[in-house]
This record gives structure tokens, sequence and C-alpha cells, in this order.
């Protein structure tokens, strides 16, 4: 099926569709699109991380991008509230470095911010260097910090070593990768708590 602009509709999947302009990113130079970031995250939770689903979260582009923008204005409980935010124990964000709420197809990178509970720490991983994400990363943090440990508390936002691209595309791709060898999302069959234990005895935050 196409809309009126010829763009084809390729898959419903959960929330999300992709059509063939998304799709077609995938054959590369390109810099990957929200839409095929947060259809891959929502795959992730719904097939990958099945068992984990109370306690691991992956949370897209555009639903980042949003509380990104609604850092310091005010509760913002009713939009956070079907995340359940407080009940995780592992959270994944893609990060964005788009500043313009009047502009949601802007920014030209994507990291990513791992959420540990147990470490009451976002882990951030990010495969350019010298880019300023890591401030993206940190309005991320202080939009849901009141919904994770509650108003008085405060996460530490520590960035943390990843594998570097090679190209100024790639982000996206590192992105989709990264949750993976982060150390702190659990494999299929290990477990949250496994996956913590392994976590704490070979990563901190100074390494």
């Amino acid at each position: 099926m196409t809309d009126r602009n010829g763009d084809e509709k390729v898959l419903s999947y959960g929330d999300n569709l992709l059509r063939r302009s998304d799709v077609d990113l995938l054959d590369g130079p390109f810099w990957l699109n929200d839409q095929i970031i947060t259809f891959y995250f929502d795959y992730l939770w719904r097939e990958v991380y099945a068992a984990h689903q109370s306690s691991v979260l992956f949370v897209g582009g555009a639903m980042t991008f949003l509380l990104s923008q609604l850092a310091g204005t005010g509760d913002i409980s009713g939009i956070v509230a079907p995340l359940q935010l407080s009940s995780r124990s592992l959270i994944c964000f893609a990060v964005n470095d788009n500043p313009d709420a009047g502009n949601a197809e802007g920014g030209s990178h994507w990291t990513l911010a791992v959420y540990s509970k147990k470490d009451k720490t976002f882990f951030h991983y990010d495969s350019a260097s010298g880019s300023c994400n890591v401030l993206a990363a940190r309005t991320v943090a202080r939009a849901v910090q009141p919904y994770l440990e509650g108003p008085s508390k405060k996460s530490k936002v520590v960035a943390v070593q990843a594998p570097m691209q090679t190209n100024a595309y790639d982000c996206g791709v590192y992105v989709l990768g990264e949750y993976s060898v982060s150390g702190h999302v659990p494999r299929h069959d290990q477990s949250v708590k496994q996956c913590e234990r392994c976590t704490s005895a070979s990563q901190s935050p100074g390494n």
C-alpha cells in the first residue's frame, strides 16, 4: 500500500510503521532515522528481551527527544507514567543532539545512554570522539530523574569507552549495537541480576 506521496508502507509492527524511504536507509551510506531506531528498540523489547520486559526498557529517539525538551518544565508524570520508569532496572535511551523542539527531524548524531538502577548512573556510549552528545544525555537524565529515584536524588551521567565509528553517518548503527556490548543489558540467557554482577565486576565509572 502507498500513500499520496508514493512512500510505500513496508512494515507495521506494534506502534511502529516503516515506509520504503525508511528501509532504504539501511542500504547506506545514510544516517539512520528515528523510525528505524525506534522500530529496532521495540523489536528488542518485544522479542529478544521478552523475558525481561518488566525490568528492561528501550526508549526510542522520539520519546527521548520529547523528554529532553520537557526537562525543567514541571510535572511530566502523565507522559512518563506509561513507561513505568521506577520499576525498571535498566533503561536504554536513544539520544540525539537535536536542540530544536520545532524540528523533530533535526540533529546530526545518535548516542546511547543506559540507566542502571543498581548503580544510579546513566552510562553514555558515544561512537564519535569530540561530539557533545553527553550534554543531551544529561538533559534526558535531568528530565527523568524525579521518576527514577525521586526528586531528591541525582543520578550521575558517566561517559564510557565505546566502539568508534569510522565515518560520519554510522552513529545510528552503533547505537543499535552498543546496547549489546555495554555490559548492562542482559543476554538472552542471562538474568538482570547476573548482568548487574558482571557490570559491577568489569566496569566502573572510571573505566
